[in-house]
C-alpha cells in the first residue's frame, strides 16, 4: 500500500475560485459529519425483557445484552453518518453552483436569450451556431476534423435552469454557479469541486479515485492518511490483518490461530480453555443456600485434566510455594511456609453438613530429612531415633509419654501420667515426686451387691534403720518401701530372700540362712543334726517325731507302737511322754511311778512284771 502524500494541487489552490470553494465545503462538511460519538454500550448495554418488563436472565442468573437492539442502534447510527456524508457532498456541489448558496437545491431559471432580443420558439441552427457579446465570439457550434460535433464556449457560461448533457463536456475553465467557480481543472489537469457543502443523490461511479483532505477513495478501497478504512467488505475474511485500540464484541470472538496478549485478560463471564475438543480448564457457577435460606452464587475454577509442573516451579501462596518440584531429581515439596499445613481436613456438602475426611492411607514410608532411615512405614511401623513426645486428647498437659537423652548410659523413656494395662480402666503405675505408684482394682463382693474400688499402692526408697545391716543400733540405711491400701500382699508362689526381717519397735525378729532371730540372744538355729534353741523354749502343743519318708507324724502310741510324742490329754488334760528310751544322768524326781518291766543290772537283778510305790526317797 502506498504512503499518504497531500495532493500538492491543495497548496496551489486559489481561495477565490470555484475549485477552492468547493473543496473548502467537503473538507469541513466531512469534518463535521466525522464529528460525532458512536453509540457505547460497554458500560450500560440494553438488556432483553420480559413480557412484564422485568430483564431477561440466563442459566447462571446473568442478565441477557439485547443484542438485537445493538445492532440496529448500530445500524441507524451508520444510516445517518452516511445520509450526512451524502447530504454534505451534494449540498457542496449545489451550494457551488448555486447562487443562493445551495441549502436545498438550486434557485433561479431560464434560457439562453438572444442579445438584445427577445425570443419566443425554438431556436435552430443545424448548420453551425455562433454567439457572442460586443463584437465578441462566445459560443459556437463546429464540427472538428474527426467529424465530431462540438458546442464550443468562449468565456463564461452561465445557465439558470437544468442542462442536459448526452455528450462530453469540455470545460478549459471550470464550471461556475453564480460568480463562484465550483468545477475547473488545474494546471495539472486536477478537477477541483470548490463549493463548502456538496450534496450527491444517487449513485456516483469514480473510476480512479477521491481526495478529500487526507480522505481518498479508489478503486482498492477508502484510506484515511494513507490507512484504510474497514468495512464488511474488506475486514471478514481470513487475509486482513486488524489493527486498534479498543474494541467491544457484543457476540462471539473466534480466533483460529494463535492469540497473543500482551496485557491483562478479564473475562467476566467465566472461561474455558479447551484443547483437542476437550474442556481442561474451565469456569462455573454453583447456587447454595446460605443461613436465611437465601441462593447464593459461588464461582469456582474446575481443572479437567492432569496438571503437568515441570523442575524448579510449582504452585505459590503469598509468594511461597506449597508444592514445589526442585530442581533436584525426584524431589516434590509439599510446604506452608509462614502458615499451619493440615492434612484431612473437612468440609461441607451441598447440605452444609460438614463432612470429615475418611482417613489418610499411607502409601510409602514417611523418612528422616535425607532419607537415611525410616520413621514411619506404611504398614504402621514407627521409629523415632532422635526422641518421641506423646500427648492425650483434649490437650490436657503436654505430654503424656516423652523420651529423653541424658548421657550415653542415662535415656529412655518418661511416662508423666498413667500408665495402663489392659484398658483405659486397667491397672496403673505412675510417678509421684520419688515414689512409684500404682492403683489395682478391687472388687469386694462381701456386700448384697459388688463394689468396685481401687487399691493404691506405692514403692519408694528412704533412709530406715535396719535389723539386718546393724540390728544393734538405730542407725539408718537406704531401704526400698512397699506400702498398699489392701489388707495385706499375698504370693502363690514361693519367695526365696537371703534375709527377712520383722519391722518392730519392740522386737528385733529375722531370718536368715539357718537360722531365726527373735531378739538378742534369741533364736533357733538349725546345725549338724538338728535343731539350736537359744534361751528358754515353750511349746503350747504337742511334739511328735517326724518321718521324713512320708513327710508326716511318725507316732503311735502302747508298748507295741513307734515313734515319740509329747503330748496333751484331750480327755484329762494331762501331759504324756513316750519315748523307746530314756537315760537320765542326775536326778530324776517322779512323783508316781509306774514300770511295766525293770531290769537292773550292773551286779544284781530285778524282775518285777510291775511295781508301784508310794514315796521314794534319796538313799546315801
Amino acid at each position: 500500500m502506498a504512503q499518504a502524500i497531500i495532493n500538492s494541487g491543495i497548496a496551489n489552490l486559489d481561495p477565490t475560485s470555484l475549485l477552492y470553494d468547493l473543496y473548502t465545503r467537503l473538507y469541513d462538511g466531512m469534518t463535521k459529519a466525522n464529528q460525532v460519538d458512536a453509540p457505547d454500550y460497554t458500560t450500560d448495554p440494553p438488556y432483553e425483557k420480559e413480557e412484564d418488563g422485568s430483564i431477561k436472565v440466563d442459566e447462571n442468573g446473568i442478565p441477557i445484552i439485547d443484542q438485537e437492539l445493538i445492532k440496529n442502534k448500530l445500524a441507524e447510527y451508520s444510516d445517518i453518518l452516511l445520509k450526512n456524508s451524502a447530504y454534505m457532498l451534494a449540498n457542496a456541489i449545489v451550494s457551488t453552483i448555486s447562487p443562493n448558496g445551495g441549502e436545498g437545491g438550486t434557485s433561479g431559471s431560464g434560457f439562453l436569450y438572444r442579445n438584445g432580443d427577445t425570443m419566443q420558439g425554438s431556436l435552430g441552427a443545424l448548420y453551425g451556431f455562433e454567439a457572442g457579446y460586443n463584437n465578441t465570439k462566445i459560443f459556437e457550434t463546429i464540427i472538428d476534423s474527426e467529424e465530431k460535433s462540438l458546442a464550443i464556449v468562449t468565456g463564461s457560461l452561465n445557465i439558470s435552469e437544468d442542462i442536459t448533457v448526452s455528450g462530453a463536456v469540455n470545460l478549459s475553465k471550470g464550471i461556475f454557479y453564480g460568480e463562484n467557480q465550483v468545477f475547473y481543472y488545474d494546471d495539472k489537469f486536477v478537477l477541483h469541486i470548490a463549493n463548502e457543502d456538496i450534496t450527491i443523490e444517487g449513485s456516483l461511479n469514480i473510476d480512479d479515485s477521491i481526495t478529500i483532505g487526507l480522505l481518498n477513495l479508489n478503486k482498492d478501497g477508502i484510506y484515511y492518511d494513507g490507512n484504510e478504512y474497514y468495512h464488511s467488505g474488506n475486514s471478514n475474511n481470513q487475509k486482513t490483518n486488524w489493527a486498534m485500540n479498543d474494541g467491544h464484541v457484543y457476540g462471539n470472538l473466534i480466533v483460529d490461530n494463535d492469540s497473543n496478549l500482551n496485557g491483562v485478560l478479564t473475562s467476566n463471564g467465566g472461561f474455558s480453555l479447551n484443547l483437542l475438543d476437550n474442556q481442561l480448564l474451565y469456569s462455573v457457577v454453583k447456587e447454595y443456600l446460605n443461613a436465611e435460606g437465601d441462593v447464593i452464587h459461588v464461582p469456582y475454577i474446575t481443572l479437567n485434566t492432569d496438571l503437568s509442573i515441570e523442575n524448579n516451579h510449582g504452585i505459590k501462596f503469598n509468594d511461597n510455594y506449597i508444592v514445589w518440584v526442585r530442581s533436584v531429581d525426584n524431589v516434590v515439596s509439599f510446604s506452608a511456609p509462614g502458615a499451619i499445613m493440615n492434612l484431612g481436613d473437612s468440609g461441607e456438602n451441598s447440605d452444609g453438613e460438614k463432612v470429615a475426611t475418611k482417613y489418610i492411607a499411607l502409601q510409602t514410608n514417611i523418612t528422616n530429612y535425607n532419607g537415611a532411615y525410616n520413621i514411619i512405614t506404611h504398614d504402621g511401623t514407627g521409629n523415632f531415633p532422635n526422641g518421641l513426645s506423646v500427648g492425650v486428647a483434649n490437650g490436657i498437659g503436654d505430654s503424656t509419654m516423652q523420651t529423653y537423652y541424658q548421657s550415653s548410659v542415662d535415656y529412655g523413656v518418661v511416662i508423666h501420667d498413667n500408665l495402663r494395662f489392659g484398658s483405659a480402666d486397667g491397672p496403673c503405675i505412675y510417678g509421684e515426686g520419688d515414689k512409684l505408684k500404682g492403683k489395682l482394682s478391687f472388687t469386694d463382693m462381701s456386700g448384697s451387691l459388688p463394689a468396685k474400688s481401687w487399691i493404691n499402692t506405692e514403692i519408694y526408697c528412704d533412709y530406715s534403720s535396719s535389723l539386718i545391716f546393724n540390728p544393734t543400733s538405730n542407725l539408718s540405711f537406704s531401704a526400698t518401701h512397699f506400702k498398699t491400701d489392701s489388707a495385706h500382699f499375698e504370693f502363690d508362689k514361693p519367695i526365696e530372700v537371703s534375709t527377712v526381717a520383722i519391722k518392730s519397735s519392740r522386737y528385733k525378729t529375722r531370718l536368715q540362712e539357718d537360722v531365726l532371730f527373735f531378739d538378742d540372744g534369741k533364736f533357733i538355729e538349725g546345725i549338724e543334726g538338728g535343731m539350736r534353741y537359744a534361751q528358754n523354749s515353750m511349746f503350747d502343743g504337742n511334739l511328735f517325731s517326724f518321718n521324713p519318708d512320708s513327710s508326716s507324724i511318725s507316732f503311735s502310741s502302747g508298748f507295741a507302737g513307734s515313734g515319740w510324742a509329747i503330748m496333751q490329754d484331750v480327755t484329762t488334760g494331762n501331759t504324756h511322754a513316750t519315748f523307746d528310751n530314756l537315760t537320765i544322768r542326775k536326778k530324776m524326781r517322779v512323783y508316781e511311778l509306774e514300770v511295766q518291766k525293770n531290769s537292773i543290772t550292773n551286779g544284781s537283778l530285778w524282775v518285777s512284771d510291775s511295781c508301784s510305790g508310794d514315796e521314794v526317797r534319796e538313799l546315801n
